[in-house]
This record gives structure tokens, sequence and C-alpha cells, in this order.
């Protein structure tokens, strides 16, 4: 049988060590802008710099990374309700129509947002580029091969030539 000696509670200091819990890395975008888009409500700028997407506001000193791909990306364009961006992105060695959009509805702006949501918006073999939407938001206007006007209906993913490239 073993003795047990039962001492009072002691109360004990203890120091927890912990990195940031943020994934913060610095890239200078500032001299390399291609392209740019401006929000609905003029106080995001969403560009192109090193073949990637970053939105900036206009009030802040913030930028917000969109995409981190080994690809490139290009021709981005805010939605009406200012909530996402349609651009193009060669991947997989085609040139396809990509969105991404803010994904918590209490979040308002792409350069404070926690979580965006990307989705292909339209793939095919065609390369497909310079998507711009409607001003009602409800189809992407873009050019195929180059020479092909299209819309996008975004609901029933419905296509329709605008321009045959014969002109």
């Amino acid at each position: 049988v073993m003795n047990s000696i039962k001492a009072p509670p002691e109360k004990l200091k203890i120091s927890l060590q912990a990195d940031d819990k943020t994934n913060v890395s610095s890239v200078q975008v500032a001299t390399d802008i291609k392209e740019m888009a401006v929000s609905p409500d003029g106080k995001e700028i969403a560009f192109i710099s090193r073949g990637e997407i970053f939105v900036t506001s206009v009030d802040f000193d913030e930028v917000r990374r969109i995409t981190n791909t080994p690809e490139q990306e290009r021709s981005v364009d805010f939605h009406p309700e200012g909530r996402k961006l349609v651009y193009a992105s060669e991947r997989e060695g085609s040139w396809n129509l990509y969105t991404t959009s803010i994904a918590r509805e209490e979040e308002k702006t792409f350069y404070h947002a926690t979580v965006l949501d990307e989705e292909v918006l339209l793939k095919t073999e065609e390369e497909t580029f310079q998507p711009l939407w409607s001003p009602d938001g409800q189809s992407v206007a873009f050019l195929q091969d180059r020479v092909q006007l299209r819309k996008l209906d975004v609901a029933t993913g419905e296509i329709t030539t605008l321009l045959d490239g014969s002109r």
C-alpha cells in the first residue's frame, strides 16, 4: 500500500508562446499594375499585378491578395453589387472565366473579407478573355478566341453570340 501525501493546491504561473495567427507576407505590387477596376461604390479598386488580383481600399492603407496561383489572371471587373469579381485566368493550358466572391454576408469589402469563394464561371477548350458584368449583374460579356463577342447568362449557363468574329 502506497502512502499518498496531499498537498494544498498551488497556483502556477504559465506562459505560452504563440506565433502570430495571421500569415502575412509583403509583396511589392505598386510598380507593376497592369489593369484595374473600381468598385460600384467607389471605395475599392481591384487591380492586376504580377499576374495576380489584389483589392485595395481607397480610404485606407490596406491591400488584399485575391488570387494566389502559379498561372496568370487578367481582366478583372466588379459585379454591380460589389461583392463579386469576374476575371480570366490561364489554368490547365487554357484561358477561362472565374469569379471570386465575399463569402460572409456580414463582411462588406474585399480588403477586409476573411473568407473568399472562387468558382469557375466558364470553362471551355476555347480561349475566353475580357469578361465584363452586365449592368444588372445577370450576365457576363466576354471574348472567345480573341474575335467572337459572346454573352453568358450566369443563372442558366446559356451562351449567346453577339458578334461572330467575321467583322
